[in-house]
């Protein structure tokens, strides 16, 4: 995998992290210095929309 070096303003985890709130979804960051970093976006049942 080819490494990437650059930089970044973050606002794209900003706007993610926004529109899951706006659609009662989750989004969280899980990183290990200088190894990985995992986004875990976690999408909730339809039925938890439905309160029948």
């Amino acid at each position: 995998m080819e490494e990437k070096n650059g930089k970044s303003t973050g606002m794209g985890l900003y706007f993610s992290k926004k529109m899951a709130e706006k659609l009662n979804h989750d989004i969280k960051a899980v990183s290990q210095a200088g190894n990985y970093t995992e986004f875990i976006i976690t999408f909730y049942k339809l039925s938890d929309y439905f309160k029948v």
